[in-house]
């Protein structure tokens, strides 16, 4: 035994439980639970307690490390009569053999509770609403298992999801969204078990008239709210329709999805069956009428067996299923802005066709889909459009905090990924005078130091290049002529765009991967656009580094014209220049005074410009006068600086002030100690060491070694004592070599 703190938030705030209690695991399933806290006596599995905690903690990791959760409600429908007919030692038996059918479908990993009564609830960390479908088919599997047992055939299950951050942004709406999600599924069933048949076996007028009502009220409210249309909502119509056509045992319904049919609702068919997919030639096959009446929507009756197993994509094979009986099947294409969207199939297990009254509430149900998914349309178009103007916002603020090439393409990668939903983002630059593509920043799954070269004719970035357009594939591994990476294990469907100048030539390309849908359109154009962007600012910045190169060019062609009078200087200008790159690392300086030490550096002694041949070139040593003549430059310097555009101030600072001394006897104001600009503090240590370990007429070079010794004996008095010892730190010696080469 053992004192055991549990961290719990309670009514929404967060509590401390202490109480003794020894560790166990609930059916292998999440992690180590306190027994009498937070595990269901009944089941073995978590309970309301243990959820709420568990979720606070996976809501934390979520945000904290960017994966998505699912949180998945599920309601046993039938327990009350299973209670009300046998008992509740029989209804007892049900929770367990559900709660042990749950363990058995779902992943070791996978935390499963029950909370309270008949309902349970499933919490699953990096899964989304792509991965509802295959949930829903798990915990189908379940209630399957469950059925086999004792008397509880009559058994079903009523299951909602919810997922963050996708659908929602908290924990109260999280739950509030999968309880609703599986009350409306709920509510489905129930009409199911409340239909009531004629004695004929055939529902009556009044009894579909009832869902027909009920259906078209669930579609207006689909259509006025904002409810997403996930495999709950599908299914919920699904059964509304079975139940209301006379006639139809099974359906199914397939959504056109990147050109892909996908069976999104089942009814009778295999769970397994749900998400399988049909192409546009195998729908219409299926179909089995001519083209024209798809295109337009006419239903179709067919008795089969055989084409059904044929054209569906079963998942096991159709030979693997139990003996499906001979059956009328009714087609009912699904058309919204001129294209088959949609499919609606019911199916009659005996070989009665149906009727024209079962037809016409088939294609009342076929108009709710076109409506459904006429209104997702629009939704999405504008979601969409949405989503494009807010990708590039952020990409334009975040491109235009950057102002190298480098940072340019680092932005351009890292936006990619999320902007268009990939696994990886490279960028290629062009060299058109060796015909190849460099990778120079990637960002992803194939995020790495090594560089990547594709020659002319080696990987499919060249028929972005070629076509000066966007290229994309469905499999790149199929491609003839794609570049094979070794950590590619799986199919990637993947976009190539080029980046173009305002005179269209190509500067590099945008590549990006990923395994799941194809590229759409919309990805199309908005790589166009991301790339637009980041071609414009490319452009830019090579236009800034072209004119920061001729300004640094004009700077150091003044440096130069004053070695060309002071010989005794030759090279000072580039090694005071070097050293200022240096110091300003070791010193951590920000990029914008980095550059005004650099630009001090190559004009800090621009005055000597006016100092006379006589005083400048004389061999010996100066006289009183000639001295504050020679002292002037700094001052003339400043004024000479102040007239060069766009100079910064605090270069300026530094050709004025380099001579300042820390004890205050410096010229040419004569400042002290922090008075002193720190550029002009840091260039006098620059300064010095190059002149000390310098030959002149007057004196031999010093060794390094002896130049670092006067400068640390000079700190506090001609230096600033702290930037001294930053100083020494840097590899002089190196330096000093290049001084001597």
């Amino acid at each position: 035994m053992e004192v055991i703190r549990t961290p719990l938030v309670l009514a929404g705030r967060p509590v401390v439980l202490e109480h003794l209690s020894a560790l166990t695991t609930g059916q292998g399933h999440g992690p180590k639970r306190l027994h009498h806290a937070l595990e269901d006596a009944l089941t073995g599995l978590g309970n309301r307690r243990a959820f709420d905690h568990d979720l606070d903690a996976e809501l934390a990791q979520s945000v904290r490390h960017g994966y998505p959760i699912a949180v998945i409600m599920a309601d046993l429908d039938g327990l009350k009569a299973i209670n009300d007919k046998h008992g509740h030692g029989v209804g007892d038996m049900l929770l367990r053999t559900f709660a042990e059918a749950l363990s058995t479908c779902f992943l070791k990993g996978d935390r499963l509770y029950r909370l309270g009564g008949d309902e349970f609830a499933l919490l699953l960390s990096h899964t989304d609403v792509r991965g509802f479908g295959s949930t829903l088919a798990k915990v189908r599997d379940a209630i399957a298992l469950t059925r086999q047992q004792n008397d509880f055939a009559e058994v079903d299950v009523s299951i909602g999801c919810a997922s963050f951050p996708k659908e929602v942004t908290n924990q109260g709406e999280l739950v509030r969204l999968a309880d609703e999600r599986m009350y409306a599924q709920k509510r489905a069933h129930h009409a199911a078990q409340q239909h009531v048949y004629s004695t004929s076996g055939v529902p009556s007028k009044r009894t579909i008239h009832g869902i027909l009502q009920r259906t078209v009220r669930s579609t207006l409210a689909f259509l006025s709210g904002d409810l997403p249309l996930d495999a709950f909502s599908w299914e919920a119509l699904l059964q509304a329709a079975v139940i209301s056509v006379p006639g139809s045992d099974w359906g199914a319904l397939f959504v056109l999805e990147d050109r892909q049919y996908v069976a999104r609702a089942l009814v009778g068919y295999p769970t397994a069956l749900l998400n399988a997919t049909q192409g546009p030639e195998t729908a219409l096959s299926w179909y089995g009428g001519v083209e024209d009446d798809w295109r337009q929507g006419r239903t179709r009756l067919k008795l089969t067996t055989d084409e059904l197993t044929k054209h569906l994509v079963l998942l096991p094979p159709a030979s693997d299923l139990p003996g499906l009986p001979a059956r009328v099947s009714l087609c009912v294409p699904v058309i919204v802005e001129g294209r088959v969207v949609a499919h609606l199939n019911l199916d009659s297990l005996s070989k009665r066709p149906f009727s024209r009254e079962a037809i016409k509430s088939a294609l009342e149900f076929g108009e709710q889909v076109a409506a459904l998914l006429a209104s997702r349309t629009r939704r999405q178009r504008e979601a969409d459009r949405e989503r494009e103007l807010t990708a590039l916002a952020n990409l334009n603020v975040a491109l235009g905090q950057v102002r190298t090439t480098e940072a340019i393409e680092a932005v351009l990668v890292d936006q990619a990924i999320p902007l268009l939903v990939t696994r990886y983002a490279t960028y290629f630059q062009y060299d058109p005078v060796s015909e190849c593509l460099m990778s120079s920043a990637s960002s992803g799954m194939f995020n790495s130091s090594s560089q990547i070269v594709l020659p002319r004719g080696v990987g499919l970035s060249w028929g972005a290049v070629d076509q000066k357009d966007v290229v994309h594939y469905i499999d790149a591994r199929t491609e003839r002529g794609a570049y094979q990476h070794e950590e590619v294990t799986v199919s990637l469907s993947t976009l190539y765009a080029p980046l173009l100048t305002s005179n269209g030539d190509v500067l590099g390309v945008l590549a990006v991967g990923r395994e799941a849908s194809p590229f759409s359109e919309l990805d199309v154009k908005l790589a166009q656009a991301i790339t637009s962007a980041a071609a414009t600012s490319l452009e830019r910045a090579q236009e800034t580094l072209a004119v920061q190169a001729t300004r640094e060019s004009a700077l150091l062609i003044l440096g130069l014209a004053l070695e060309a009078r002071d010989f005794e200087t030759e090279g000072h200008t580039r090694r005071v220049v070097h050293l200022a790159a240096e110091f300003s690392r070791a010193l951590g300086l920000s990029a914008q005074d980095a550059e005004a030490l650099r630009e001090g550096a190559y004009l800090h002694d621009i005055g000597k410009l006016c100092v006379p041949d006589r005083i400048l070139l004389k061999p010996g040593p100066l006289s009183g006068e000639e001295r504050e003549i020679m002292q002037d430059h700094a001052a003339v310097g400043h004024e000479m600086v102040k007239k060069v555009p766009r100079l910064s101030a605090l270069a300026q600072e530094v050709v004025r002030h380099h001579h300042e001394r820390w004890d205050g006897t410096g010229y040419p104001d004569g400042l002290c100690g922090p008075e002193i600009p720190r550029l002009a503090r840091i260039f006098a240590l620059i300064d010095v060491f190059d002149a000390l370990t310098s030959e002149r007429v007057y004196k031999r070079a010093w060794t390094v070694d002896a130049a670092c010794g006067e400068l640390a004996r000079l700190a506090n008095s001609q230096f600033d004592p702290e930037l001294v010892p930053v100083f020494l730190t840097l590899n002089l010696h190196r330096v000093a070599d290049v001084h001597v080469k």
